[in-house]
């Protein structure tokens, strides 16, 4: 470009020497009343943080907001999903920044904004091409805001996008039903179908949920036998579905119990029943549990 001077007074005109220009615009969803709706395995949007503003943000968790744009979000289904964050192609410098989550009430606008606290919402894309996000546990049918700011005032360019692969939900346990009594042995469980899902992690507790242990992955089934089991025993036990985009979070919340009916008298060996010659012994396998194994009731060697 060159610039043209023209004197006010004697409408001399003079021209510059060749000087470079960088035209700015608005940035279109700058307020958060202004955000661009993201819909899942089709929005792919590129744009910049450089001319945002924080004029009337809310406060975030992670930071002071600096140069924000807005997104929105409704989500589809219960649980996490998963925003992927891309540097431009040919971008000189991708946003160095924060991912925020809002509910909101009221209407546009005057939105107030809540934070849905959640502490995976960093990223660099200074550093990489491309980072996938998750955010936090959302509920169907709640719009949600997606507030992007750069750290600590820094600016650049993105694409924002969410891929069509879901983190599922969590299951729920149908039976046994919870505190159930007298559960048969092997106790056979079952729950919930979790749209996404395409497996399912069992997990089970016999210390009375203090700690889990892993049983498995179960796939095409919704239902599981565990062997080695007691009689007599309470146990905890709860679902993580799983699918490519990861496993549910905070399953353990959905845990229930059961406790396994009372095996036969001589289930341990440490109440085997005294065989004698001439004496016959009538009894059943039935419910009988996965007990302590012979080598827990025979004496070490010098005892």
């Amino acid at each position: 470009f060159r610039l043209r001077v023209v004197c006010s007074n004697t409408n001399d005109t003079a021209y510059s020497n060749s000087v470079s220009a960088e035209v700015i615009t608005s940035t279109p969803n700058d307020a958060v009343c202004d955000a661009i709706t993201l819909t899942r395995g089709v929005t792919n949007y590129c744009g910049t943080t450089v001319c945002a503003t924080a004029t009337g943000d809310p406060a975030f968790s992670q930071s002071s907001p600096n140069n924000t744009v807005w997104f929105r979000y409704v989500a589809t289904a219960n649980g996490r999903v998963e925003v992927k964050l891309k540097r431009p192609d040919g971008a000189g410098t991708g946003l160095f920044g924060w991912l925020a989550t809002y509910t909101a009430s009221g209407t546009c606008p005057s939105l107030t904004l809540t934070e849905v606290v959640n502490t995976n919402n960093g990223f660099n894309l200074t550093t990489n091409d491309s980072v996938v996000l998750q955010t936090p546990i959302l509920t169907a049918g709640v719009t949600y805001y997606f507030m992007l700011d750069g750290v600590n005032g820094a600016s650049g360019a993105y694409c924002i996008s969410m891929p069509i692969t879901q983190i599922p939900a969590c299951a729920t346990n149908v039976s046994p039903a919870n505190l159930a009594t007298g559960v048969n042995l092997p106790p056979v469980v079952s729950w919930s179908a979790v749209p996404g899902a395409t497996s399912y992690g069992l997990f089970w507790s016999s210390n009375g949920g203090s700690t889990y242990d892993s049983i498995g992955s179960i796939v095409n089934s919704l239902s599981a036998q565990v062997n080695n089991t007691l009689g007599n025993t309470t146990y905890h036990w709860y679902i993580q579905p799983k699918n490519t985009a990861g496993n549910a979070v905070g399953c353990v919340i959905t845990a229930t119990s059961f406790t396994t009916i009372a095996g036969p008298a001589n289930d341990f060996c440490n109440s085997a029943t005294t065989l004698t010659a001439g004496n016959v012994v009538n009894g059943t396998t039935v419910n009988a549990g996965a007990s302590q194994g012979v080598a827990a009731c025979v004496p070490a060697a010098g005892t």
